[in-house]
Formats: structure tokens, sequence, C-alpha cells
């Protein structure tokens, strides 16, 4: 039996689009600056991180935006919000989880946990942003993680 994402409600659509006008200055100011790379999947255990991290400013930006959302809506909500538009945009992306057959997997402890982890994760890299050293091993980790979960390189961009 394949189970549908519930559709985003008032609130998580609110919540998201806050999220996007909060970004799209980054995302305005990532695309203008030709030197800066992306951190990016080579294949699917590789990470190569930017020859140039993102500036003060660009940083500042960014944990700024993230705290005011943690403030706002909390890890968990976050969490959710992020999964339910993952499930929205591909629904097939439910079965790579362990809480798919579950009923109502949207109020059970383990998708709960799964995403707080996931917003906890986000958490730790916006706090490692000026320092690509540290987080660059913790993404390649976390991609190897994934791996063994059968997610593939294509499955990145859907999360953003």
């Amino acid at each position: 039996m394949k189970i549908e994402p519930p559709p985003l409600t008032d609130e998580d659509l609110k919540a998201a689009n806050e999220f996007e006008k909060l970004t799209e200055v980054g995302a305005k100011k990532e695309k203008e600056d030709s030197d800066i790379d992306q951190i990016g999947f080579m294949d699917d255990t590789s990470i190569q991180p930017k020859p140039k991290g993102l500036n003060n400013s660009e940083i500042a930006s960014v944990r700024q935006s993230w705290a005011f959302l943690k403030e706002k809506y909390g890890e968990e909500k976050i969490g959710i919000i992020l999964f339910k538009q993952i499930f929205k945009i591909a629904p097939e992306a439910l079965e790579l989880f362990p809480f798919k057959n579950e009923p109502n997997y949207l109020n059970s402890d383990s998708f709960k946990k799964h995403v707080t982890k996931v917003a906890q994760a986000v958490s730790k890299a916006v706090d490692l942003l000026d320092d690509l050293g540290t987080l660059a091993p913790i993404l390649k980790k976390l991609g190897k993680d994934h791996v063994k979960k059968s997610v593939k390189a294509e499955h990145y961009p859907i999360v953003g």
C-alpha cells in the first residue's frame, strides 16, 4: 500500500514562503559570485569543498535566517515542513524511510525523531560555514551513510 503525503497546511506554506524569501537574497548573491562553487557530490561518496568560502556577510545572513526560523518554528517543525515538501515534490522518496508503512507517519515518533535530526544537522552545518575543513568531513560521512540507505546523488537536488 502506497501512502500519499498529506498536503501542506496554510501554516506550512506560510513558513516555507517565509524561508524562501529569507534565502532568496543569499541565492541571488551566490549566483552573482561566479568564484564561489557550490559544495556538491562528485560521485555518491565524495564531497569537494568550495575553493572559497562564503564571505562573512553571507555567513551572517544564513545564520541570522536560520536562527530566526529555529526560534519561530523550532527544529522539529522545520524538519516536518522540509519533509512534507520533499514528499510533495517526490512522493516516491517516502519509500526510502523506515516510517513509510506507518499509517499516520507524520505523527510517529520515528518520523519526528528523523526530521529533528535533519534540522539539527543543518544547524551544525550553519554553525560550521566558516570552517569548511571541519564541515566537509562531516558532510562526507553523512553522504556515505545515506548511500548505504539507497540514497542517490540525484535525490539531493530535491532537498535543495
